[in-house]
């Protein structure tokens, strides 16, 4: 296989190959049998998801033995999870995406993702909102102080009479 290509002065790659001065190729093959073959055992145990939102995916698996649930969700810090209701730790796969172990037998598998901080920073701010609010409530309850009215300068009359 020959391989040709042209470095430009455009664009991302040209600031990699710049700064190391090399140029990574990586090629990959395909084989449809191969493929096909783990196709189908994959396709032996799936998780048959019943309902799926942005923040919540839902599904039954039927596992033939103890092993790894593997999810397409991307991994990221968020996500917890329940099988048959009981909190499962998750399992970064390839630091790529999550997944679950299951024992062996059919299993409801939820997957739930909540904002890391989220909680946090809504009590907080409702916290300042209401330090806010009596902080206004207050401050027209209090008499206005003058006194500081003294302290400016009287006006001197510039043009002469």
């Amino acid at each position: 296989i020959v391989l040709t290509f042209e470095l430009t002065d455009k664009g991302e790659f040209e600031l990699q190959y710049r700064s190391s001065g090399t140029v990574t190729v990586y090629a990959a093959g395909y084989r449809d049998e191969v493929f096909d073959q783990d196709y189908e055992t994959l396709m032996e145990e799936p998780w048959m998801i019943s309902s799926f939102e942005d923040t919540r995916v839902e599904g039954t698996i039927v596992a033939n033995e103890e092993g790894l649930l593997m999810t397409s969700i991307p991994y990221c810090l968020g996500w917890s999870a329940t099988v048959d209701g009981a909190p499962e730790e998750i399992q970064a796969i390839g630091n790529g995406f999550i997944g679950v172990l299951v024992d062996a037998g059919e299993h409801q598998v939820v997957f739930r993702y909540e904002v890391p901080g989220l909680k946090e920073g809504a009590v907080i701010s409702a916290l300042c909102l209401l330090i806010g609010i009596i902080y206004l409530i207050l401050e027209k309850k209090r008499p206005a102080d003058s006194t500081w009215i003294e302290w400016i300068p009287k006006r001197k009359n510039l043009v002469p009479d």
